[in-house]
């Protein structure tokens, strides 16, 4: 297609890697374990709702009777790993052992809400501390903090709106908050996060406005934006 702005500035219109799979009736069963080797690295438990999320491409009447196969040769466990997901669930070798395993103090993690190992918002609904449930719209630019597995912020257009899901102290807040640089760090993201409202109150008029200062924004106005730093970025 014509030159966009995009390929102009020197920057692929789309990024990833790519490959074509042959469609369901045309594939082997080895290319289909294959495929649901894949989805298990990724989520390590599949079970209707996972692999339904998953862009494989393999449905779950299809992957049923080839995943019990794949028990009886020891590559994979049958059982009920997850509660509020659909059963019967299979997991890869070793994951019941570590979901079942104490946890230790876990720092919280950004997640992309397409990212098919995102469940919240559908088999799980997130609901906030005013008993409001949380809308996960699955766009590019909107994200999931989660500590320990569950989700704790709303990132949206970008960090533009940042949400609240559970009640956060002012620790918590810069924890999840300093997340945010991951979106400016690299070449060919974006050049700065400018967050515009905290739980839908301009920012500048809230105390997260600190602490975000105290993990490198700036106030502009009402707003605090975080710019990349050119100078160490790759």
């Amino acid at each position: 297609p014509a030159a966009t702005p995009a390929r102009a500035a020197g920057r692929p219109a789309v990024a990833g890697r790519w490959s074509v799979t042959p469609d369901a009736a045309e594939r082997s069963e080895e290319d289909t374990a294959r495929l649901l080797r894949l989805a298990l690295s990724r989520t390590r438990v599949l079970c209707r709702e996972t692999l339904e999320r998953d862009p494989v491409g393999v449905r779950w009447s299809e992957a049923y009777g080839l995943l019990s196969r794949m028990e009886w040769r020891g590559e994979v466990d049958r059982g009920v790993f997850v509660s509020g997901l659909s059963g019967p669930q299979f997991a890869a070798p070793g994951a019941g052992v570590e979901l079942a395993g104490e946890r230790g103090e876990e720092s919280p993690v950004l997640l992309g809400t397409c990212d098919p190992a995102n469940l919240c918002g559908e088999a799980y609904p997130i609901v906030r501390p005013n008993g409001d449930r949380y809308s996960v719209r699955r766009l590019p630019g909107n994200y999931l903090v989660f500590r320990a597995g569950a989700p704790i912020l709303g990132v949206e257009a970008h960090g533009a709106r940042l949400v609240p899901l559970v009640d956060l102290d002012a620790v918590e807040r810069r924890s999840a908050f300093s997340l945010l640089a991951g979106l400016v760090r690299h070449a060919g993201q974006r050049a700065a996060v400018r967050v515009e409202t905290w739980d839908g109150t301009a920012v500048g008029d809230t105390s997260a406005a600190e602490d975000l200062a105290s993990v490198g924004f700036i106030r502009e106005d009402r707003t605090m934006i975080l710019y990349r730093d050119f100078g160490t970025s790759r």
